[in-house]
């Protein structure tokens, strides 16, 4: 029993969790759903404002949705330098991520009006932060995420997320005809 444990472990089809083993990042990068509609629009919509973080920051820059308790990303985008950095797979715990800690606070506060930025260091892998904003794009709610190593999030990168966040979000809001609302 040991030896299967470790095998699909090994190949990340199992992990340990807090209270036994579950589904590893094949398991869930295989129970991945398509995206419907609303995150197709909200992809392309945002896709400008990803290259910019990345662009800007030299980091990961990450669209993600909450689905159950897994932040599934829409898209990811990073270039050669940070490439050892980037998520292997296209759904994280939600518990682990910047991006998943923000969401879920949103569908507890039902809400889109949380402000600022959720900030996680270490959590997903050790030595990486990973800094995450709100985005709202008619009823899908988002997050817009950078992650990249420790010692390249700081103060001005934090900044430099929050307003290429804010233009995303205003983007977003004029994009589906929403101008008043406030998503973020």
């Amino acid at each position: 029993m040991h030896r299967l444990v470790s095998m699909l472990t090994k190949e990340e089809l199992v992990e340990a969790g807090t209270s036994g083993f579950v589904p590893g990042a094949v398991l869930r990068r295989v129970a991945a759903r398509p995206p419907d509609p609303a995150s197709a629009e909200l992809r392309a919509l945002t896709i400008p404002y990803l290259v910019e973080l990345h662009e800007r920051t030299d980091n990961v820059a990450m669209l993600g949705v909450l689905d159950d308790e897994d932040v599934v990303l829409l898209e990811v985008v990073y270039g050669h330098r940070n490439k050892d950095v980037a998520p292997r797979t296209r759904r994280i715990p939600a518990q682990r991520s910047a991006m998943g800690r923000l969401l879920l606070a949103l569908r507890a506060e039902h809400s889109a009006h949380l402000d600022g930025l959720a900030i996680c260091r270490g959590e997903l892998a050790p030595g990486v932060t990973e800094i995450a904003a709100p985005l709202v794009c008619s009823k899908l709610v988002a997050a817009l995420g950078c992650m990249g190593p420790a010692a390249k999030v700081g103060a001005e990168t934090i900044e430099v997320h929050r307003r290429v966040a804010q233009s995303a979000a205003a983007a977003l809001r004029i994009a589906t005809g929403r101008p008043n609302v406030r998503p973020s």
